[in-house]
């Protein structure tokens, strides 16, 4: 199994690069991105009350082995766009993530989709992992969109909690 807190987390794109989520990134422009309504699919959004919540999540997250944390930051402008986390299985077989762009200078403009396949096919080189999964609210018709665009299928519906599993492989 491959140790993750070993693994050197630098992509650098033309308009953004991804690392590790620092603690000097939780500031309070990171919290206010979960009272905007575009939070609202946000699992962890009812817990992100205030700063002291939000370093306690980060700081929860980072002592998990089995989670890479990362941040999305603008090139230029060095503003923290959004994050993007990976849980793997014990056996590292499997990958869950979530992405969330919270700064709204930088939605709708197809980054969440480039910042999946580029992390997806970096972890796949480095790790071996294939299998991602991700959960998303059957309301959330833009998420829904861009993760079939990208190739995810549903696998499964929670219809109480009103939640698909999407799955995809990365050959």
């Amino acid at each position: 199994m491959y140790d993750l807190s070993k693994l050197i987390f630098n992509i650098n794109h033309k308009k953004f690069y991804i690392r590790r989520l620092k603690l000097k990134d939780i500031n309070n422009d990171y919290l206010s991105w979960f009272s905007e309504t575009n939070s609202n699919y946000i699992e962890s959004r009812a817990t992100m009350k205030n700063k002291d919540n939000l370093i306690k999540y980060f700081k929860k997250q980072n002592l998990n082995t089995n989670v890479i944390f990362l941040g999305v930051f603008s090139k230029f402008e060095h503003e923290h766009i959004g994050n993007i986390k990976f849980e793997f299985t014990k056996n590292q077989k499997i990958s869950t993530f979530g992405i969330f762009i919270g700064n709204k200078k930088f939605t709708g403009k197809g980054y969440g989709k480039i910042i999946i396949n580029i992390c997806c096919s970096y972890i796949k080189k480095k790790i071996g992992v294939v299998n991602f999964c991700l959960g998303v609210h059957k309301e959330n018709t833009y998420a829904l969109r861009l993760y079939r665009k990208i190739g995810f299928k549903i696998i499964s519906k929670n219809f109480s909690a009103k939640t698909y599993l999407m799955k995809k492989v990365y050959n």
